[in-house]
């Protein structure tokens, strides 16, 4: 590696690396064996999604691969920021959508919709500037929107559950947030950047701690 950039994990412990320097991505099993190397011009995502297909997200849109390198599918929809396995299909991030491409051949498109204000918007109507996205166990999306500094919690369908505004909590405002996960109880973490700290949410999206301070070095 150069500068690895992304890392994902598939359901059966495939680990797949990517590094946006060399535009180039690398897969390895579980026990840390490579299984599969290549590039791809402006590369920017990828994961493993059903089917022994790799998603990727580039400057210029969505392409699928085989994992013997061959392009199956080609989809122009501009700059992705990422994209993350979601069933039989894969999510794909934008500065101010998130598109959900489902089926065994991908063809078949869901927008993804979002709720506010009691009326049903495209979400490219309703983000600022997405940053990152997550699925919980139960298939809900966690969305981080650095721009707007707040956390949606999507039910599978689209829906806004919960929205987290950490201006209103005592954890204070995000600051250039650029990066989240969940783990196996639905807890939230989020890196929030310009703050120099990491913040843990509960599931319903409740202040849970300030994990660390990076200025001080010290745990809270």
């Amino acid at each position: 590696f150069k500068l690895p950039s992304q890392i994902s994990v598939s359901d059966n412990g495939e680990i797949l690396v990517v590094d946006t320097n060399l535009m180039a991505m690398q897969l390895f099993n579980a026990q840390g064996n490579q299984m599969f190397q290549m590039k791809v011009l402006g590369l920017q995502s990828a994961c493993v999604i059903t089917g022994d297909k790799i998603a990727v997200g580039t400057h210029r849109g969505l392409e699928i691969y085989s994992r013997q390198g061959k392009q199956l599918q080609k989809l122009q929809m501009g700059p992705i920021l990422m994209v993350r396995a979601y069933g039989s299909g894969v999510l794909v991030l934008q500065a101010k959508c998130i598109t959900g491409y489902m089926g065994a051949d991908l063809h078949a498109t869901q927008q993804i919709r979002k709720r506010t204000k009691g009326s049903l918007m495209r979400i490219s109507c309703s983000f600022n500037r997405l940053a990152d996205i997550a699925v919980t166990s139960n298939k809900e999306l966690v969305v981080l929107d650095a721009g707007a500094g707040e956390i949606y919690i999507l039910t599978e369908d689209g829906h806004t559950r919960h929205t987290v505004s950490p201006a209103s909590l005592p954890c204070g405002r995000l600051l250039n947030p650029t990066s989240l996960a969940v783990d196996a109880n639905n807890n939230i973490y989020v890196c929030d950047t310009g703050n120099r700290r990491v913040l843990k949410f509960g599931a319903s999206g409740d202040f849970a701690r300030s994990l660390v301070n990076f200025t001080l070095g010290a745990t809270s």
